[in-house]
C-alpha cells in the first residue's frame, strides 16, 4: 500500500473518531449528563492515541520503502 493511502486511511480513522466524540459531546451539553462527559474525554484521548500509533506505524513503513 502506498504511503499516501496509509496516511489518508489514518486521517479517516482519526476524523471519524473525533466526529463521533464531538457528537457525544454536543449531546452531553444538550442533555446535561455529567457521567458521559468523562467518557467523551476518555474517548478523545484514546482517539488521539490511536491516531498517533497509526501515524507511527505508517511513518516507519515509509522510511523502509525509501
Amino acid at each position: 500500500m502506498s504511503a499516501t493511502a496509509k496516511t489518508l486511511g489514518s486521517l479517516v480513522v482519526a476524523l471519524v473518531g473525533l466526529l463521533v466524540y464531538l457528537g457525544i459531546f454536543i449531546g452531553t451539553a444538550m442533555f446535561k449528563l455529567a457521567i458521559t462527559g468523562m467518557a467523551v474525554y476518555l474517548g478523545l484521548a484514546l482517539t488521539v492515541v490511536l491516531f498517533l500509533v497509526i501515524l507511527a506505524f505508517t511513518s516507519v513503513g515509509v522510511e523502509a520503502e525509501n
